[in-house]
């Protein structure tokens, strides 16, 4: 992982089977070639007819020249500057960087909600946030890409584009020439990692502490005024630059980060406004998959032809949460997309479905993708979250055996990798190796106390292996947990119903609606279980909700009709 940015040319040519590696490199540090590319590329072009000639070609042989557009110049820098995952080996050093690379968008497990650097995201996350970006400002156009060091000391680099105005106390409020009314230190707020490294975030935004206030994200201004508020700093902020804010793509992103039920709405919203930055938009569609209504479906279907790789990519992704009725008749053109990241998530969305529901048209264009798809995962198994990627790409085709020795693979190079073992318990579960998913479960349950998903599987399994008492106790532990899986209160709540607890069953189901309150299924469970305790007008509530979410499922008609609705 180190080696691939800190060398030259690196190929770390992994064999899978033998699970060795035979890697090389053609320069121990980074030299001119790790971003120009093969200097005999270029002496090649230099010597031959054809530049004699004096025909010219873009970048005289090179990968990397002068180009003016920051895209190009941030694709280059990217290959070690963001945080992503690696397409193929071969590169394909195209304008567009989902080539190659799959960039990590700005969730929540990485980022905080708003999109400022949480965990090690490196800079290219937060600078395609930026208004410098997206105005044409380039890496090289504050660094010096040949020495690293930057090409101009403290606010002067800023003001080489900013007005003079912006470096007075009338502008940031702070005693001019100090550490304090220094550009960087409002605009592009430090964190250590490894305990040395002090890395700014890149996306230059303007300090939210009403946000902060709100949400609880980091500002600027409360990080050194430790001994005062959010709400201190929110009204400073008020008095020093009016009341009202200018809007930023954070004040729909965090509160659709939430995922409640007024998250969609957010999530929308950005993700239809073009205006707005490519990865916050791509988060929007990413967020927006974990919201399973009609609504959420058909927003994310407008967007399959977006004009941006990152957005069209995170919304297949998303849409894999959702019934193939809902997509399936309308991805098959992205099977043929410009963008190899793109052609790759496509064929992953069809690999879930059985040969025959493939679009007949479009069988060919999913082979030679699904090829694409197959290599980017084996391209992976030399780490454990690639194992557990294949893995989960043999269970979508049905080929448990595989999957299996995949997820086994993935815990041998990671022990605690509880993930794996769920899946892993779900492929033996469907051979009807239950004795041995059990084992696993129960491992993982050993050694994560605390993890409410693992708890809702073991009783899963414990209750269809007729363990009633151990199902339902995990059932209640994995409640007593936090957890928010609209399975676990419906599959409980109809549990304790199937037993004749019957006011246990109501209350479970209730607290599952208060925590998901357009989740199809407890709505469902509610409706029915009100209906059929003769109390047609409480039932209504949770019907309405259901008619509205899916008003064609097959399973709720009977139900609608009851109740005339």
């Amino acid at each position: 992982m180190c080696a691939s940015c800190h060398s030259t040319d690196l190929q770390k040519n992994y064999d899978e089977q033998a699970d060795t590696y035979n890697t090389t490199w053609k320069e121990i540090n980074v030299s001119c070639e790790s971003c120009h590319g093969p200097g005999s590329s270029h002496i090649e072009y230099i010597n031959s007819k054809q530049y004699q000639k004096g025909k010219r070609i873009e970048n005289a042989g090179l990968y990397y020249g002068r180009d003016t557009i920051s895209q190009l110049q941030l694709n280059t820098c990217a290959a070690c500057h963001a945080r992503k995952s690696d397409v193929a080996p071969d590169l394909l050093r195209s304008d567009e960087i989902m080539d190659d690379l799959i960039p990590q968008v700005l969730s929540n497990e990485l980022y905080f909600a708003d999109g400022q650097i949480m965990e090690e995201d490196y800079e290219y996350g937060s600078f395609t946030q930026s208004k410098m970006f997206h105005q044409n400002v380039r890496c090289s156009s504050c660094h010096n890409p040949h020495s690293g060091k930057l090409r101009l000391s403290g606010n002067n680099l800023c003001l080489s584009c900013h007005k003079p105005e912006y470096n007075t106390a009338t502008h940031h409020f702070h005693k001019p020439e100090t550490e304090a009314a220094q550009c960087i230190n409002c605009h592009m707020v430090a964190r250590t990692y490894m305990g040395v490294d002090h890395r700014r975030d890149h996306s230059f935004r303007i300090p939210r502490p009403d946000q902060s206030e709100q949400y609880g994200t980091p500002n600027a201004c409360t990080g050194c005024h430790t001994d005062q508020s959010n709400q201190w700093a929110a009204e400073s902020v008020k008095k020093w630059y009016g009341p009202q804010r200018k809007y930023h793509f954070s004040d729909d992103l965090i509160p659709g980060s939430l995922l409640n039920e007024q998250s969609e709405i957010h999530l929308v919203k950005l993700l239809r406004d073009t205006t707005q930055p490519e990865i916050a938009r791509a988060t929007a569609a990413n967020y927006l998959g974990n919201i399973q209504t009609n609504s959420a479906a058909q927003a994310l279907l407008d967007l399959l032809q977006d004009p941006k790789a990152l957005v069209r990519y995170h919304v297949l992704r998303s849409l894999e949460n959702f019934p193939p009725e809902h997509w399936r008749m309308k991805v098959s053109p992205l099977l043929t997309d410009k963008v190899r990241a793109v052609r790759i998530a496509a064929a992953d969305l069809y690999h879930r479905l059985p040969a025959d529901a493939i679009p007949a048209d479009s069988k060919e264009a999913y082979a030679k993708a699904d090829a694409e798809n197959l290599g980017f995962l084996h391209y992976q198994t030399d780490f454990a979250v690639g194992n557990v990627m294949m893995a989960d790409y043999q269970m979508q085709g049905n080929v448990y055996p595989e999957a299996i020795r995949y997820y086994q693979r993935a815990l041998k190079m990671d022990s605690l990798m509880n993930y794996a073992r769920v899946n892993l318990a779900a492929a033996y579960n469907v051979v009807g190796q239950n004795e041995e998913a059990l084992e696993v479960l129960q491992k993982a349950a050993a050694i994560d106390a605390f993890n409410d998903h693992i708890f809702y599987s073991l009783g899963l399994l414990q209750y269809e292996m007729g363990m009633l008492p151990a199902a339902m106790e995990n059932f209640q532990k994995a409640v007593n947990l936090g957890s928010s899986n609209p399975g676990l209160y419906y599959n409980y709540g109809i549990a304790l119903q199937m037993q004749g607890k019957l006011k246990e069953s109501e209350q479970i189901l209730l607290k599952g609606i208060v925590l998901n309150p357009r989740a199809a299924n407890i709505n469902y469970g509610l409706a029915y279980f009100i209906y059929a305790a003769k109390s047609t007008s409480a039932a209504m509530k949770y019907a309405e909700v259901l008619k509205a979410i899916e008003p064609g499922n097959p399973e709720y008609q009977e139900l609608f009709r009851s109740l005339g609705i």
